[in-house]
């Protein structure tokens, strides 16, 4: 049972510094780091366009890593290096070239942690408790967003380099729990040899995955417009104060933390497959909404929406693969579903971004955004037909 807890809180904790400190941190103090003259506004975008390469550097690099490095090594020594870029960070007036450099290995970081973590701790449990721990493990994600969201602006207002300093002793914390909570974890000689495993799927089981993960990387291109350009959306085209954006970003906060037991009482209420396609379905309306409809009351429920489902449709992703393909192959599976996340990801911001400047307006992108989102959704349709008249082929939902 001890191991067992501890896994638990190594998975929260893994994804909580992968994408929310690693990661998502950057967005509360890129604005400040303007502000105070650390950066100028096209070398601070540098700055996000780095993070975002190394996120695919780490999510192609990370399984193939761990056949020569243990998974608990790997975990890790990537804790620790994520930590040390955002505490060099803090320091001002080095050159250009090695801030680039720190926040590359700060998304490299970030990926490994979330393609290795989540695998690795669902392989050391039962099978009855992997819900559950999906659930705890992604909900970490949520926790690293609110701890950007409210605590990391109020320090960087007194100095961006507090900010910075804050990110990386809280980091180095929290990669001290993780490898406490490693510390004593037994071999799984399952994920020491599965490199090596000769099971052959069925073209079915390879089918879904491939819908699984193409709805995924859809996700990642559909809620750029919300992740990216929302604060400016609300400041620079509906004419609203910073005040009122924050509160806006707040929502997503908070919904981001409440996201992975969204997904989970989902599952229980529609079993995986189902909640996989009705959590797309909404997603896709949450980012229609701004489109039209520009209240208080609107942007709040797209904000929280839009929050809530992402770290819901994680969760469930990396679920519906666990589900089809089994332990033995969940973890190059799941590190080809955040690669192709990341990718999109990149190549979506890059798009956006140059139709944003080349005269389309917010909306239009909001528009495209859930037209995208739409196509994940049909992805997790088809995807649950295909199962629902494939149910000998697989052992039961997770």
């Amino acid at each position: 049972m001890q191991n067992t807890s501890r896994l638990f809180g190594m998975a929260f904790l893994s994804t909580c510094l992968g994408i929310g400190l690693f990661r998502f941190s950057y967005s509360s103090l890129m604005p400040l780091l303007v502000e105070q003259k650390w950066f100028t506004v096209t070398f601070a975008s540098y700055l996000s366009s780095a993070n975002l390469l190394g996120y695919l550097i780490g999510a192609l690099l990370a399984h193939p890593a761990s056949r020569y490095i243990q998974d608990k090594k790997l975990i890790n020594i990537n804790a620790f290096l994520g930590t040390l870029s955002l505490l060099l960070c803090a320091i001002q007036n080095l050159p250009e070239a090695l801030y680039i450099v720190l926040r590359l290995f700060s998304g490299i970081s970030g990926a490994t942690l979330m393609v290795l973590a989540p695998s690795y701790a669902l392989r050391g449990v039962a099978t009855e408790m992997r819900p559950r721990l999906s659930m705890v493990a992604f909900s970490g994600i949520g926790a690293g967003v609110v701890i950007s969201t409210f605590i990391v602006p109020y320090a960087a207002k007194i100095n961006v380099g507090l900010g910075w300093l804050f990110l990386g002793v809280l980091s180095l914390i929290l990669s001290g729990l993780i490898f406490l909570g490693l510390l004593h974890q037994p071999k799984i000689t399952v994920s020491n040899h599965q490199y090596h495993s000769t099971i052959s799927l069925q073209p079915k089981h390879i089918q879904m995955a491939a819908l699984i993960i193409a709805a995924y990387a859809l996700s990642a291109m559909a809620y750029i417009p919300h992740s990216l350009f929302w604060i400016d959306f609300i400041k620079s085209e509906l004419h609203q104060t910073i005040q009122f954006a924050n509160q806006q970003w707040a929502f997503y906060g908070v919904g981001s933390m409440l996201g992975a037991v969204f997904a989970f009482y989902c599952v229980k209420h529609w079993q995986l497959t189902g909640a996989l396609w009705r959590c797309y379905l909404l997603y896709s309306l949450a980012i229609f909404i701004p489109v039209h409809l520009h209240s208080f009351y609107s942007l709040a429920l797209s904000s929280f929406l839009t929050g809530l489902l992402n770290p819901a449709v994680v969760s469930l992703s990396s679920n519906a693969l666990l589900s089809i393909l089994g332990t033995q192959n969940h973890q190059s599976a799941w590190s080809i579903a955040t690669a192709a996340f990341a990718t999109a990801q990149l190549l979506g911001g890059l798009i956006m971004s140059f139709l944003h400047t080349h005269g389309s307006n917010y909306p239009h992108l909001f528009f495209l955004g859930a037209m995208i989102m739409t196509l994940g959704f049909m992805c997790s349709g088809c995807f649950y037909m295909i199962y629902k008249a494939n149910l000998s082929l697989v052992k039961g939902e997770a």
